[in-house]
């Protein structure tokens, strides 16, 4: 009887090792020299409190850089080990979701850097609310009838690129909903506009086709554009 060595299967194995190792460095670069070296300046700070709550959690504060940096520098080595160590299945699935939430944690230290404190509570409770039925229809699929049956990988590559996009759309409204809404004068400060009267140095200028009193710090000619306002006393 002849032994048969089965070497296609393995190899395949340690070719999808490799992909998927530098999937994780590549997303520990990312965090490394996008999202850590190219913060902008001051600490990002998450809270994790809701509005009325009984409990009262403290704020999250992290610096964007090296937060960023270091675990983009984990990222890089777990795709290492990935990449190049042979590793029981549970050990694979828990470096794929540290090196996500690596990824994950930088993208909101970059995003939030130097900004109004973001809400962690609001964001993660609209992405979960989002994710989870599909989260939970991919693992009933890989628990499921054989004949619907797919791998708990397929279900990982699925779900886990959903649950960043819905994540980041999240934030994207969260973010807009803090900013203050900037409404009437003060939506015209900083803005261009032609004078459409003499300002000496009270007068009518024009601003996106609106008419407003205003009052030059020095005459201004009419039909003199104006880039910069200061003040502007009350439309007409």
């Amino acid at each position: 009887m002849t032994a048969i060595t089965l070497v296609g299967h393995e190899r395949a194995t340690i070719d999808r090792q490799r992909v998927v190792g530098a999937i994780f460095a590549v997303l520990g670069l990312v965090d490394i020299f996008v999202f850590g070296l190219l913060a902008d300046k001051g600490d990002a700070v998450f809270t994790f409190t809701l509005t009325g709550a009984a409990v009262n959690v403290p704020n999250l504060t992290l610096a964007p850089g090296p937060v960023s940096e270091g675990l983009g520098a984990l990222s890089v080595v777990l795709g290492f080990v990935y990449a190049g160590l042979k590793s029981s299945k549970i050990l694979q699935r828990l470096m794929g979701v540290t090196v996500t939430l690596a990824f994950v944690v930088s993208f909101l230290c970059w995003s939030d850097a130097g900004r109004t404190p973001l809400p962690f509570e609001s964001l993660m409770q609209s992405t979960m609310l989002a994710a989870i039925p599909l989260v939970l229809g991919a693992l009933f699929l890989v628990e499921g009838p054989p004949e619907m049956r797919i791998r708990f990988t397929t279900a990982l590559a699925v779900t886990l690129p959903f649950a960043a996009i819905t994540l980041f759309l999240v934030y994207l409204v969260v973010r807009t909903r803090l900013q203050p809404a900037v409404t009437g004068a003060a939506g015209l400060l900083n803005e261009e506009g032609i004078a459409h009267t003499d300002l000496a140095p009270a007068g009518t200028v024009r601003i996106h086709g609106e008419f407003w009193s205003a009052v030059a710090s020095a005459p201004i000619a009419r039909k003199a554009r104006l880039d910069l306002f200061e003040q502007i006393d009350g439309d007409q």
